[in-house]
């Protein structure tokens, strides 16, 4: 156990530093870097699921982060993963949503894929849908400040994740229920 949290929190230490000095020393933009990072943060499910499996150690990271990030987005301390402009609490809610992940894994161990498959879907289709709705153009709107890019980058993002998922795992789904989690996943970012 010692050694998936030693595993774990480093890892999370190093992505948080590297995009620190990244936000700090390079002209990459700062919001690149923070999506960056919130894709890189998904694959901490893999140390999770390696180290504690469905037990109530996998949600002792995922909670320590919510309080990190609520001290980081309340004091402005961690200028990477916190925006500039407007107060938008997105990595507090990220950092909930995988908590709440889970716990509802620590409580029916046989959510421990599908807490998996929600945190890439989360990682790597909220990360390219925000990225393509931004920098893509035509910035066609289908609902609010949701693009047609963002929709279509979600549900493919989505879908590739599900698929690394399941090469990484072993632990395949049925292509229609990654193509139906992939439209869910679009449809609801």
């Amino acid at each position: 156990m010692l050694y998936g949290y030693l595993v774990g929190f480093g890892y999370m230490i190093v992505l948080l530093a590297v995009s620190e000095l990244l936000t700090r020393f390079t002209r990459i933009p700062k919001e690149i870097i923070r999506k960056i990072l919130h894709l890189l943060i998904g694959f901490e499910y893999l140390v999770l699921y390696h180290f504690f499996g469905a037990s109530w150690q996998i949600v002792v990271i995922p909670a320590t982060f919510v309080v990190l990030n609520t001290l980081s987005y309340r004091l402005r301390f961690l200028k990477s993963i916190v925006r500039d402009q407007g107060e938008h609490a997105g990595i507090i809610y990220y950092a909930v949503s995988i908590t709440a992940l889970s716990v509802v894994c620590a409580c029916i161990p046989e959510f421990l894929y599908p807490f998996g498959v929600g945190v890439f879907c989360l990682s790597f289709g909220d990360c390219a849908a925000a990225l393509a709705g931004k920098y893509l153009r035509p910035r066609i709107r289908l609902l609010g400040n949701k693009t047609l890019w963002g929709f279509v980058f979600c549900f493919v993002f989505s879908f590739l994740s599900q698929l690394l998922l399941a090469w990484i795992t072993q632990h395949p789904l049925a292509l229609g229920n990654m193509l139906l989690i992939a439209l869910i996943c679009a449809g609801c970012e």
